[in-house]
Formats: C-alpha cells, structure tokens, sequence
C-alpha cells in the first residue's frame, strides 16, 4: 500500500513538472476568438453589440472577417456605426476598405456622416504618423 501511495504522489509530481512550464493561453485565446466571433454573428442583440465593441477595444484582428460579413449583413443604423468604429479600431486594411465603401455607398445620411468622419480620422491619423517618421 505504502509502495502504491509513493508511485501516486511521484507521478503526479511529475506530471505537475511537465506542465508547469506549457503555456495554455493560446489556446485559450484561439476559444475567446471563437467565442467573439459567435458573438458577433448571434441574433441576440446586446450580445452582438458587446462582442462587436470588444472587438474594437481590444484590436482582435481576427474578427475583421466577421464584422465585415456583418456589416454587409445588417441594416441597424447604430449597428453598422459600432461596426465601423471597431473596424477602424483594428486598423486591418481590408476592415478600412470596408468602411470607406460604407461611406460612399450608403443611403442613411447618419451612417453615411459617421462612416466619413471614421475615415476622416483615419486619414488624420494615418498623415500625422507620416509627418512624425519623416522629420
């Protein structure tokens, strides 16, 4: 019984050694992204606008496909706006390319203003960072 009890707490301890130093938050990361994406594409709305907002917060860039999908997808005003405030918090180049044929192709004068003001400020940003570098 005593030899049994040694062989227990000895490979547990090893166990415990050899995962002591495995990273886990990859794939812990890989869940939250999926988990935001799922989100994103929910017809719960308060869900919806949550993970969209995170999304942004936080610069996931790999939901940019996803917002993308959505933002071509819904017609809620605020919805498309949030979409495009996230979109342009990410910085992809494909999410920009989105907003700026948001801009120019939609019909609701609010959405339309706000989608022109986002890529204002990316323009602004975009010119200041470049006359940062170059002086």
């Amino acid at each position: 019984m005593k030899k049994l009890v040694l062989s227990l707490v000895a490979i547990l301890l090893l166990v415990n050694f050899t995962y002591a130093n495995t990273d886990f938050t990859d794939g812990i990361k890989k869940n939250a992204i999926a988990s935001l994406v799922i989100g994103i594409k929910s017809d719960n709305m308060g869900l919806k606008r949550n993970c969209i907002y995170f999304a942004g917060k936080y610069k996931i860039a790999e939901t940019t496909d996803a917002l993308i999908a959505e933002l071509d997808k819904t017609d809620n005003a605020k919805l498309k706006v949030l979409i495009a405030l996230s979109l342009y918090m990410i910085g992809e180049e494909e999410g920009i390319d989105a907003v700026y044929k948001l801009a120019n192709r939609e019909n609701d004068n609010y959405v339309k203003r706000m989608a022109k003001a986002i890529i204002d400020e990316y323009n602004d940003s975009k010119s200041a960072n470049y006359a940062s570098v170059s002086k």
